[in-house]
């Protein structure tokens, strides 16, 4: 198993590749992401780990990959936040 921090590299990588393939339209990372939007998103992944902290028994698989897919989302947020000090762009709402 990879640890927490490699895990959330894999899936932030994954989203980029999703929209490279055209799978997505974008990350929440990228400009064309509303704010609104990328809250609405997080907070959907946040519930699908309360969804797994519900479920007996406990699969602990299944919940660590949900808690990385909200880490990676976290890690684009603040990709996009580090991107807006730099530049000055990077929040539409």
């Amino acid at each position: 198993m990879t640890g927490p921090f490699d895990s959330i590299t894999l899936e932030r990588n994954r989203q980029d590749r999703l929209v490279e393939k055209g799978v997505l339209p974008f990350t929440l990372a990228d400009d064309a992401c509303s704010l609104h939007y990328a809250m609405t998103v997080l907070c959907e992944e946040l519930g699908e780990v309360a969804q797994e902290v519900q479920k007996y028994p406990l699969n602990p698989d299944a919940l660590r990959e949900e808690l990385v897919q909200v880490a990676a989302c976290c890690v684009a947020l603040i990709e996009r936040v580090d991107r807006y000090k730099r530049e000055g762009k990077g929040f539409a709402l």
